[in-house]
């Protein structure tokens, strides 16, 4: 997920990431993978937006 600190809006990311670290871990340590979870955060593109917009009007 992509949490966003300013607005608090959360987008998910569609593609599967971590397929191959799941690989690699169910492999060097035996450990088969049922759920993984990541979540990064940022400033979400709108917040960007209205922050390039306030600058540009000033």
């Amino acid at each position: 997920h992509l949490v966003c600190i300013e607005c608090g809006a959360v987008d998910e990311i569609q593609d599967d990431l971590l397929e191959d670290v799941e690989a690699i871990v169910e492999r060097d340590w035996n450990f088969k993978i049922k759920d993984h979870r990541l979540t990064f955060h940022g400033i979400c593109y709108r917040c960007q937006d209205k922050e390039e917009s306030a600058d540009e009007a000033d």
